[in-house]
């Protein structure tokens, strides 16, 4: 019997990348103080993946507006967890050097540590650099086509949204001005 349960607050997804990573394992291994090299074994898969971010509806928002300008403060930027690994294209390759063996238990290993190595790619921050990019706009129009409609007086007086989310580095946020278009 399935079971179903609430996702714990509204989601408001913002932005998705769509990557393909590759994680690679080598062994090289030396002998007599590495002057002869018994060689190297490699694994590596190489598999797509689909990122997902998004903003809880449930959290604290400040929106205001002053004058021609809508500021809102929304909540920390999230990923959405486990990413979605697309397992039906995933490649793996594993090789042994001339005299080694182990390749395939690196292998086994890097698909243990695939998901867990998925997170961290997904919360690094060059990564949520972009993403932020991505989702302020995607606020934007959530904000003109919701918010800003449900309120027709604003509409007309409101002509750039500024968005900021929680928790983001002071150094990535610049103006976060984004002009309502019509």
């Amino acid at each position: 019997i399935p079971e179903i349960s609430d996702a714990g607050g509204g989601r408001l997804e913002l932005a998705k990348v769509d990557r393909v990573e590759s994680l690679k394992s080598e062994d090289r291994l030396s002998v007599f103080w590495n002057h002869i090299s018994l060689g190297t074994s490699t694994a590596e898969i190489r598999v797509p993946v689909t990122y997902r971010y998004y903003v809880n509806l449930d959290d604290v928002w400040d929106i205001q507006t002053n004058g021609p300008v809508c500021h809102v403060q929304a909540p920390r930027l999230r990923t959405m967890l486990p990413p979605a690994i697309h397992s039906h294209r995933m490649e793996k390759r594993s090789q042994n050097g001339w005299a080694r063996f182990g390749s395939d238990d690196q292998l086994d290993t890097l698909e243990k540590d695939l998901l867990p190595t998925l997170v961290q790619y997904a919360e690094d921050e060059a990564v949520m650099v972009l993403v932020r990019d991505q989702a302020r706009k995607s606020l934007t129009r959530f904000v003109r086509h919701w918010l800003l409609q449900q309120f027709p007086d604003l509409n007309e007086e409101v002509k750039v949204v500024q968005v900021r989310f929680s928790a983001e580095p002071s150094s990535t946020f610049e103006t976060g001005l984004q002009p309502l278009m019509t």
